[in-house]
């Protein structure tokens, strides 16, 4: 006999395996890993911002937001 399939209760019962210690990236200077995430396009009801980015030290967990009217404004962000 074989039953229906369904993706969603095969994910619901799948565990998650945590990652090793050696698998980790592990920063150890500032500036030496950096993350950075984009988020948008944003509502342009309130203001002339569509964008903004998350900019994250590996290292020191300090972490800066700007808010960025066109994408292409990330690169700069960056290097500020």
């Amino acid at each position: 006999m074989q039953f229906p399939f369904c993706e969603s209760c095969m994910f619901g019962k799948q565990t998650k395996l945590s990652f090793s210690k050696q698998a980790q990236f592990q920063a150890n200077q500032m500036l030496e890993l950096i993350h950075f995430h984009i988020k948008g396009p944003l509502d342009p009801t309130f203001t002339d911002f569509q964008y903004f980015v998350i900019l994250f030290d590996n290292f020191s967990r300090y972490t800066m937001e700007y808010i960025l009217k066109h994408r292409s404004q990330t690169f700069n962000k960056f290097k500020a």
